[in-house]
């Protein structure tokens, strides 16, 4: 069951990159374009890691883009918190939103963290993604070859402390999609034309936050 989630997180986090980047694209704001990548990074990330190949990518590197990125709409947040414009219905706007997303660029932080290998211990003992046996991943007591090879006896967990912290963050992105779903639902059934920019937004939010909570919530299984 647990390696069946493999390729809805990648479904999910395709979905979203493709939206993120039609907005890249056709954005005018410098603050739109900037949120725009965080997440369009985001999903790259979220993709690559249950396919096994995020490792590729130095876990230094994730932990400073994301950090920056959170300490960007930290920036918003105290200072320009109407930097995205309300008029586009962007889920961006206003300081509950960004300090949401900022939540989000830190649990990516949080996930960059324990793909690094503790010291004295080799690459290949880092997950990529906490409690899932996909491809390069690892899951307590059990190990994988990404083969098809049956389950063989392997060491615990390098970072068996994070599973707590995993799954209160999975059921944080849980309220999230239901709360993004609901918006979605409002959006979609309020008086005259549907407003197509706010279905979107909420609608990729939703997906973006399923993918979270699944990524996190994994471990539980």
């Amino acid at each position: 069951m647990i390696t069946s989630v493999a390729p809805l997180i990648i479904a999910l986090f395709a979905l979203t990159g493709g939206y993120y980047l039609v907005r890249l694209v056709r954005d005018r704001s410098w603050d739109d374009r900037i949120l725009d990548t965080t997440h369009l990074l985001m999903s790259i990330v979220m993709i690559m890691m249950p396919l096994g190949v995020s490792t590729r990518i130095p876990a230094g590197v994730q932990i400073l883009v994301f950090t920056a990125a959170a300490l960007w709409y930290a920036y918003l947040i105290l200072f320009r918190p109407s930097a995205v414009s309300e008029t586009v219905g962007s889920h961006h706007s206003g300081r509950p939103r960004l300090l949401y997303h900022a939540g989000m660029m830190l649990a990516m932080v949080w996930m960059a963290v324990l793909m690094a290998p503790l010291p004295g211990t080799g690459a290949a003992a880092a997950p990529s993604m906490p409690g899932m046996s996909m491809p390069g991943m690892s899951m307590p007591g059990m190990s994988t070859s990404g083969t098809g090879a049956a389950p063989t006896p392997a060491a615990p967990a390098v970072h068996g402390w994070s599973d707590p912290v995993s799954i209160m963050i999975g059921i944080g992105f849980a309220i999230a999609t239901i709360w993004y779903a609901v918006r979605l639902v409002l959006v979609g059934g309020a008086p005259g034309r549907a407003d197509v920019r706010k279905l979107a937004d909420n609608g990729a939010a939703a997906l973006m936050a399923a993918g979270m909570a699944l990524s996190n919530l994994v471990v539980i299984t």
